[in-house]
C-alpha cells in the first residue's frame, strides 16, 4: 500500500488506486511487517492494513517495525515495544536507541553508549563515545578518538587504533589510517592495506572503492575486478550497479564479473519503489529527454 495526502489528512491507498484507509491521519509512515505508524494530535500508534488501531496514540516519536520491535519516545527519553503484544518491553528510560541486531541494540545514557539485549538488560554498559550496530557478532565501538571492536559479551577483540571503522561483511570490515582506507578481518590482520581514498562495504563478495579520484570494484582478496575508472558507482542489488563516466553517462555494470552491461549512454538515473527497477533518462542530439525503465531479471 501506498500513503496518500488528500485535503491535509493521510491515508493509503492499494495498487488499484482505491482508498483501503480513509484519510484521517496527521502523518504516517510506511508499512513495515504488516503495521504503519500513524500520528494523530502529535501522538504515534500503529495501524494494520485494514485500518485497525492496534496499538493506540501515545508516543511522541516512533520508528517502524524492524524484527517485530519498534523504538518509541516518551518525552524525554527512549524505549521499545514489541509488535505482537503491542505492549511495551523496554520502557523509556534511554536518551536514545539504535536498531536491534544479533539480539543486541545500542543505547545511550547521557553521553556514553552501551547495548541491551532484548528483555533490556544492559549486557555491555554505557562507557562508549560512539558505537555501531553489531554485525557478524562484533561492534565498533570509540573511545578516546580511536575506533575498535567488541564481542557480544563486551571483550575487547579488536583494540583501538583505527581513525574510522565500517561494520563487519563478508568477514571484513573497512578501517582507516593515515586518510587511506583498507580492510581487516575479524582478527585485526590487515587483509587489504589501506590505500584507498573511499571505500564502501563488501556485499556478496566484491567492495566499490575510490582510488585516484576514480571508482572501481575489488573482490576480499584485495584482486581488481572493475579497475577505478568511474566519476562514481552505486550498487542496484548484489549483481547490478550504476557506473557515472567522467563525462556524465550513466551505464551498468555486474559488480562481480565486472562486465558492463549496458554502455554508459544515459544522463540520468533514478532508482524506483525499493525494487530492482531502475529509471533512466536520455537526452537525444536536440535535448529532449526520454525516460524509460529496466529491470533485472538475475
Amino acid at each position: 500500500m501506498a500513503a496518500v495526502l488528500i485535503k491535509n489528512k493521510w491515508g493509503f491507498i492499494d495498487k488499484s488506486g482505491k482508498i483501503v484507509i480513509e484519510p484521517q491521519f496527521d502523518n504516517v509512515k510506511d508499512f513495515s511487517q504488516g503495521l504503519a505508524a500513524v500520528s494523530r494530535n502529535y501522538l504515534w500508534g500503529f495501524v494494520d492494513k485494514k485500518g485497525r488501531m492496534v496499538i493506540m496514540p501515545q508516543f511522541s516519536e516512533v520508528t517502524s517495525f524492524s524484527s517485530k520491535v519498534a523504538k518509541v519516545k516518551e518525552l524525554p527519553k527512549y524505549g521499545v515495544i514489541n509488535k505482537i503484544s503491542g505492549k511495551i518491553m523496554i520502557p523509556p528510560r534511554f536518551h536514545q536507541v539504535g536498531i536491534f541486531s544479533d539480539g543486541l541494540a545500542a543505547v545511550k545514557e547521557y553521553d556514553k553508549w552501551g547495548f541491551i539485549d532484548e528483555k533490556g538488560n544492559l549486557v555491555i554498559k554505557p562507557q562508549f563515545d560512539d558505537v555501531r550496530v553489531f554485525s557478524e557478532g562484533l561492534t565498533a565501538v570509540k573511545q578516546n578518538s580511536k575506533w575498535g571492536f567488541k564481542d557480544k559479551s563486551g571483550r575487547m577483540i579488536i583494540k583501538n587504533q583505527y581513525d574510522l571503522v565500517g561494520e563487519f561483511s563478508c568477514g571484513l570490515a573497512k578501517f582507516k589510517k593515515n586518510n587511506k582506507w583498507g580492510f581487516i578481518d575479524r582478527t585485526g590482520k590487515v587483509i587489504i592495506k589501506p590505500q584507498f581514498e573511499d571505500a564502501k562495504p563488501f556485499v556478496d563478495g566484491v567492495a566499490e572503492v575510490k582510488l585516484n579520484g576514480l571508482w572501481g570494484i575489488i573482490n576480499t582478496k584485495g584482486n581488481i575486478i572493475i579497475k577505478p575508472q568511474f566519476f562514481d558507482i552505486v550498487r542496484v542489488s548484489n549483481n547490478l550497479a550504476v557506473v557515472q563516466k567522467t563525462d556524465g553517462s550513466y551505464g551498468f555494470v555486474d559488480r562481480k564479473t565486472g562486465k558492463l552491461v549496458l554502455q554508459p549512454q544515459f544522463y540520468g538515473i533514478r532508482i524506483l519503489c525499493w525494487k530492482w527497477a531502475v529509471g533512466v533518462v536520455q537526452k537525444d542530439k536536440s535535448g529532449k529527454e526520454k525516460w524509460g525503465l529496466l529491470i533485472e531479471t538475475k
